[in-house]
């Protein structure tokens, strides 16, 4: 993601009246016959939330993105279905699909939007509980992070890796959730934790 794509969706989250746990931001449009939704929040600001929804011909997928990389990235995309992704490749690469995401953010303006309301978002997370990508941190578990689950957090939500590492050392690990009123800040789910 662009600097000046990730300052954009800052403004405009931060042109909203009191947001919730629950608001976020969205922006929807199509690329080469894939519907794409990108769902936005600065709720937790060390941690915003970056979720993306590819819908194909009845393939729903969903991801999160880390906001805070500016290089254009690939490995987001695990779990792709196959036919999704013949879609959206250029050439065998994914770089003309990741700028036409940032080049429609930089043009449109984004619809404010309540997470519980939006369908797409709902219905599609409600497939996806299993995965270690979900869109909202919810709390901690007393067991040792995995390096994978460490790499996951880092390049999926941004955390920063002296933070992760920490937890690491802590021998805990983040759990993410679904279900945007479970969220919580990741500020506070680590009051007290890695006081040491």
């Amino acid at each position: 993601m662009k600097f000046e794509t990730k300052e954009k969706l800052l403004k405009e989250y931060r042109g909203l009246t009191f947001p919730k746990e629950t608001t976020a931001i969205k922006y929807w449009f199509q690329y080469k016959n894939v519907n794409i939704n990108i769902f936005f929040d600065a709720f937790d600001k060390l941690s915003p939330s970056l979720s993306m929804v590819l819908i194909y011909n009845k393939s729903y997928y969903y991801t999160s993105l880390n906001i805070k990389n500016t290089e254009i990235s690939k490995e987001y995309l695990a779990e792709i279905p196959p036919d999704m992704l013949k879609q959206i490749l250029d050439n065998n690469i994914l770089d003309s699909f990741f700028n036409s995401i940032d080049e429609h953010i930089a043009k449109e303006k984004a619809i404010y939007i309540n997470y519980i309301n939006d369908k797409i978002f709902k219905n599609t997370l409600k497939y996806y509980k299993k995965r270690n990508d979900l869109p909202f941190l919810s709390g901690i578990r007393r067991v040792p992070m995995s390096d994978k689950m460490f790499n996951i957090l880092s390049e999926t939500m941004g955390i920063d890796r002296t933070i992760l590492q920490q937890i690491q050392e802590h021998g805990i690990t983040l759990i993410r959730t679904s279900d945007p009123n479970r969220r919580k800040k990741l500020t506070i789910i680590l009051d007290g934790v890695l006081e040491t």
